[in-house]
């Protein structure tokens, strides 16, 4: 199946015209943060340990992802969110090979407008102290990749209506179908 989805995407690597969602055992589409803070320390603590590298990790998360989301709407995004749900653009290598992550959903970009997503070079949450990272629209993309590269660009999604569709389609059927 998702084969015949990479199929209807470019394969242009550089400029990749899709994006990854990684998840764990089923598309979920959330937020850790989606349940409040005491809720997303203990699933972390249940499922993920790589946050356990910041004391402040939830605390440093709300800054970052409230920094991305103002300079998103500084440049005309629309959040219908709080948190963003992450994907990545293209395939992300690391991800590809972490055993944790049992699926992958390829989505094409053009499903989403330029006021439901924003993207930042590496991880947002990779930041040096004192330093933000760098948003871009989607109508930057071909900007970002030949300031930074075609490393691993992370892409925030502040809506929910095109990823619910696609949930419910996928979980329904186990296809997707964007005719």
């Amino acid at each position: 199946m998702m084969e015949e989805i990479a199929n209807r995407v470019s394969t242009n690597t550089k400029y990749p015209d899709f994006l990854c969602y990684y998840f764990r055992n089923r598309p979920s589409f959330r937020s850790v943060l989606d349940k409040g803070e005491s809720q997303a320390k203990e699933f972390l603590s249940r499922h993920d340990t790589a946050w356990r590298c910041r004391d402040d990790y939830i605390g440093f998360r709300l800054e970052v992802e409230a920094w991305v989301r103002a300079e998103f709407i500084r440049k005309g995004g629309q959040p219908k969110r709080v948190h963003p749900i992450y994907l990545s653009l293209g395939i992300e290598k690391i991800l590809e090979k972490d055993p944790s992550y049992t699926g992958k959903l390829i989505l094409p970009l053009h499903i989403f407008t330029r006021t439901q997503l924003s993207l930042t070079y590496l991880d947002s949450m990779h930041t040096a102290e004192g330093r933000r990272p760098i948003v871009f629209m989607k109508d930057n993309i071909v900007e970002m990749i030949d300031r930074h590269g075609s490393g691993y660009n992370e892409v925030q999604v502040w809506d929910d209506a095109p990823l619910s569709t696609i949930r419910e389609q996928y979980l329904s059927s186990g296809k997707l179908d964007y005719r």
